[in-house]
């Protein structure tokens, strides 16, 4: 198990830090206008308006379902002022047998529900239903860390928040001995990726015209 995370910097006046609750909203919404314009969120959410709020609350239910409280959350600040340059949300891996992780996932359903009736708010439920199926069924059956969502403020963009918010988190998983699992929605992304050390598994074809994002796997890597 990973033992609790603390400060490191990783990048040249940014440092990575646990998210505490006070980040909810702040979080949130940095998260909402990383992914407002990707493809792949407004389809979930099937383009209704107004889609960065709704994008917001989406967010809020997946970090009050248990990440933040559990401390799976990295947060990436300016190392001078502080300001909140990037977020990695973090899924840990599946522990103490199939009873105790049904119990945590209700608990954690039922934390998010307000966010995501708010965020769901007259979509056709059958459609992000179908797609979270068509994700969670692709993840590898074996216990891993999953990363699920990463975003970056404009003023962290080009200062390597992405790459030192994912570094943080994989080093804690190798010292572990804990593999990682994601999904790539671009080749850019994927190019990243592959840099800190995942592979392709295939497309995760979660959406009615086949399109879907890339699933990558992060065997331990030693230091």
């Amino acid at each position: 198990m990973i033992a609790p995370q603390e400060r490191t910097e990783q990048e040249p006046g940014v440092v990575v830090v646990p998210a505490a609750p006070a980040d909810l909203a702040e979080a949130a919404a940095l998260l909402a206008a990383a992914f407002e314009h990707e493809p792949q969120v407004g389809a979930l959410l099937q383009h209704r308006a107004p889609l960065r709020r709704r994008a917001e609350h989406l967010y809020r239910a997946l970090l009050v379902a248990g990440p933040l409280r559990r401390g799976t959350v990295d947060a990436a600040r300016d190392a001078a002022d502080g300001r909140l340059l990037g977020v990695a949300l973090w899924v840990e891996p599946r522990r103490g047998g199939a009873l105790l992780e049904s119990v945590r996932a209700a608990a954690g359903l039922l934390r998010g529900l307000p966010e995501h009736l708010r965020a769901f708010r007259g979509v056709d439920l059958r459609h992000p239903l179908a797609v979270l199926g068509a994700f969670g069924r692709a993840r590898p059956r074996v216990p891993h860390w999953y990363l699920e969502a990463v975003g970056v403020a404009p003023a962290g963009q080009g200062r390597g928040v992405g790459g030192a918010l994912l570094r943080h988190r994989l080093a804690l998983a190798d010292a572990a001995g804990e593999p990682a699992y994601l999904e790539s929605s671009s080749p850019r992304t994927g190019a990243l990726y592959r840099r800190l050390g995942f592979v392709p598994l295939g497309r995760v074809a979660a959406f009615a015209d086949g399109g879907g994002p890339v699933g990558m796997w992060r065997p331990v890597t030693p230091p």
